[in-house]
Parts: structure tokens; C-alpha cells; sequence
């Protein structure tokens, strides 16, 4: 192996950890994954949460007079726009990430890093 090859593999090296520190904050396959799923992931908990939130609200619609309706109303509001919820729900969202990439192997990650792409959202649900 000559001088110029040996330069070449380490600084094919140094611009991988670089780039990939750059972008996703690690250069561990499985966190490359992590960071390319985590915000469609929140995105998907925070549409859940707000359809549990109106179905809440419709069945409490149906139960509750409406000054009780109303507070109610109020009261889930208060809590879903809280910005403790909101963070909550994102640490519990990558944690759930990292626990599922722990089941796979650093080279599935990087497959899996490398090819995953979001679903499309859409109103009425998940199309590829």
C-alpha cells in the first residue's frame, strides 16, 4: 500500500465521521437511523395524540352539560399545548427509536439508514 493510498482511506474516513457528525450528531449506524426517523415518528405520535384528544372531546360532547363541556374543553386544551407534554413525548419517541434499533445489527442500520424513506402523511392516514 502506497503513501497516497493510505492518505486516501484516511481521509475517506475523516470526511465520513465528519458528514455524518454534521448531519445526524453521530457516526454509529443505528443513530444515523434514529435521526432520520425521529421526526416523522414525532409527527405520527403527535397525530395520534390529537385524534385521542377529539375522541375525547366527542364523547365528552355526548356526557357532559355544557358549562362542564366547555371547562373540559379548556382543560384538554391547556394540557395538549403544554410544552412539557410536547417534551415528554419526544424523549419518549426516540427512546422507543434507540430500544428498536437495538434488535438489529450496526449493518442492517446502515441499510436501513441508507434506504429508509418516510411515508407520506396525509389527513385521512399513511400512504406510501
Amino acid at each position: 500500500m502506497t503513501l497516497k493510498s493510505f492518505l486516501i482511506i484516511v481521509l475517506a474516513g475523516v470526511a465520513y465521521v465528519a458528514t455524518t457528525w454534521f448531519y445526524f450528531g453521530s457516526t454509529h449506524p443505528c443513530e444515523i437511523l434514529v435521526a432520520r426517523q425521529k421526526d416523522y415518528q414525532i409527527d405520527v405520535a403527535e397525530r395520534h395524540h390529537r385524534e385521542e384528544i377529539d375522541s375525547w372531546q366527542e364523547m365528552a360532547r355526548k356526557v357532559l352539560p355544557a358549562n362542564d363541556y366547555a371547562r373540559f374543553v379548556r382543560n384538554i386544551k391547556e394540557y395538549s399545548s403544554a410544552l412539557g407534554r410536547q417534551e415528554n413525548m419526544k424523549r419518549s419517541v426516540v427512546k422507543e427509536l434507540r430500544e428498536s434499533v437495538r434488535e438489529i445489527t450496526p449493518a442492517q442500520c446502515a441499510w436501513q439508514a441508507m434506504t429508509w424513506q418516510p411515508p407520506h402523511l396525509t389527513p385521512g392516514g399513511v400512504v406510501n
